[in-house]
């Protein structure tokens, strides 16, 4: 296993810069980018509904965020080059739709139904009954790659919203999987800790027809949520976003009791942005150098 040394921005706090209290929309989940702006997704632990932060990506200085969205968790979230929009996973009953929305007005254009073609269909059954994890986007095939929910097997999304090829992964982890991201070349897995089987933050690989290529080890203290990458001049450079929830103990006067202190607890949410740089060098098969 491949360890990654990430670098981390310093003085971003999506929490901070969305402007919410630990206690509201403040637990990052899907991410991606236009190449100008990026777009990060904030929940709330308790309503699930979410909000959308856009930024400038080069310094990460604050440009809008979007009303409370009918979004639910949201792990998954990719840029749609050609119709200028972000493409969302959910949970509930939203699970086997996507929704989309306007990255300019960060509004919801609809909740849209994803329907199987007769030859995924006919090999592998109705393959979205469970759900979409994670989605990314494909510019040059005007598609997208979805990260299905239970069996974590690849879907090929079709612009008009039909799974067109379905690839089954050959291999499976023990940890929480996140998000994704894809390039021409290799699909990526964000997945966090969840037991011994699995102790570690990692970032899997898999080659665009779901066989595994290797899994890296991103070395953050905290949980690995979402990834997204821009690519200049040939070289890719990957960002990936943390989680961190802390249970803080405060001292108050109670009213009523005599004025004696009492204990209060609470949590405290960060969420942080790494720079993992071009990680093309450290994609490889395992086992060959």
């Amino acid at each position: 296993m491949t360890e990654l040394r990430p670098r981390r921005i310093k003085g971003v706090d999506l929490r901070k810069k969305i402007g919410e209290r630990s206690g509201g929309y403040s637990q990052a989940q899907g991410c991606c980018t236009d190449g100008t702006y990026a777009y990060y997704l904030l929940i709330s632990s308790s309503t699930q509904r979410g909000r959308i932060l856009r930024v400038r990506r080069y310094d990460h200085g604050y440009i809008a965020k979007s009303d409370i969205l009918d979004i639910i968790h949201g792990n998954g979230m990719a840029f749609d080059a050609a119709n200028n929009r972000l493409v969302v996973t959910n949970r509930g009953e939203y699970k086997s739709k996507l929704t989309l929305v306007d990255a300019e007005s960060l509004k919801i254009i609809r909740h849209t139904d994803v329907t199987v073609s007769e030859e995924v269909k006919s090999k592998y059954g109705d393959v979205i009954k469970t759900g979409f994890t994670a989605i990314a986007y494909d510019g040059n095939l005007n598609c997208y790659i979805a990260l299905m929910r239970v069996s974590h097997d690849f879907a090929i999304i079709s612009a008009d919203f039909k799974v067109i090829a379905y690839y089954e992964s050959d291999k499976h982890f023990s940890g929480t999987y996140q998000a994704m991201d894809a390039d021409s070349d290799y699909i990526y897995l964000v997945l966090s800790p969840h037991d011994d089987r699995q102790p570690h933050n990692i970032i899997a690989v898999f080659d665009r027809q779901g066989h595994y290529v290797t899994t890296l080890r991103t070395n953050v203290p905290y949980e690995n949520e979402s990834l997204y990458h821009v690519s200049s001049a040939g070289v890719s450079t990957f960002y990936l976003v943390t989680y961190r929830a802390r249970l803080e103990c405060q001292w108050k006067l109670a009213v009523g009791r005599g004025w004696e202190p009492v204990r209060k607890y609470y949590y405290t949410r960060r969420n942080y942005v790494y720079n993992l740089g071009d990680i093309s060098g450290a994609v490889k098969p395992e086992g060959k150098i």
